[in-house]
């Protein structure tokens, strides 16, 4: 009885392996678009997967904390096949897969997805999730993301040349000046404030001449004003390009 019980559970482990193989391969294929419509259906009908339908991309990583059995647990795919609602595989050390619906449980670590697409589109899918992850990962942000809620906050951490021009002009040209990490906080919490200066001298708990003063010398130094919009358009980026790099 020992001997079946354990040649049976080497045959599980086997036919394990060989499943997320037989996965991470799919899902592999799928990324690089390598794969035909054809094929892709074959793979998904014995996962109980409905091929026609749309699902969302998906890429996060594991943790020291959170290992692959505590993510797949939270997706809601450590379950037989006949229960699955998307297949996830570990993809150069990330788990990457679709999902037809996303758990409501909170997530301890960053998860970006894409909005639902049908199967045929999961390498641009994928495109969009993968930035989403990167993007909050890059924010220290925990939960799953998707370009919507990340907003103007994936081009910036994508963009990483864009973000050293604008931080050159805007913050590298106050080195030196006396008060300059002053000047860039009420520069920033002006922008804030929606360009408020009693709001931000009552953040600040200064009078409101010390603001204006302040945001003087920015434009002083910087040769560029504050009440034009893309001047302000770039100042935001470069502050949020400076918190990037400091984190």
């Amino acid at each position: 009885m020992l001997a079946a019980a354990e040649g049976h559970r080497r045959t599980e482990l086997s036919l394990a392996r060989e499943r997320e193989h037989a996965q991470a391969n799919l899902i592999r294929r799928m990324i690089a678009g390598t794969i035909a419509p054809a094929e892709m259906r074959m793979a998904l009908l014995p996962l109980g997967l409905d091929p026609d339908a749309a699902y969302h991309a998906l890429r996060t990583c594991p943790t020291p904390s959170h290992g692959i059995n505590d993510i797949e647990r939270l997706l809601g795919v450590d379950m037989p096949a006949s229960l699955a609602h998307g297949v996830i595989a570990l993809v150069d050390g990330d788990l990457c897969g679709f999902m037809s619906s996303l758990s409501k449980t909170p997530f301890p670590m960053p998860v970006g997805v894409s909005a639902s697409a049908p199967l045929t589109e999961f390498k641009s899918a994928f495109r969009r999730a993968t930035r989403a992850f990167n993007t909050a990962r890059a924010l220290g942000a925990v939960g799953v993301f998707d370009l919507e809620m990340l907003g103007i906050q994936a081009a910036i951490v994508s963009d990483a040349d864009v973000g050293d021009v604008f931080k050159r002009r805007y913050v590298d040209s106050l080195n030196g000046v006396t008060g300059s990490e002053i000047i860039l906080d009420t520069v920033e919490r002006f922008l804030n404030n929606d360009l408020g200066v009693e709001a931000t001298a009552r953040e600040l708990g200064v009078h409101s001449n010390t603001v204006r003063q302040r945001l003087g010398r920015f434009e002083q130094q910087t040769q560029r004003s504050l009440r034009e919009a893309e001047t302000i358009a770039e100042v935001w980026w470069a502050l949020q390009r400076r918190h990037l790099d400091a984190g």
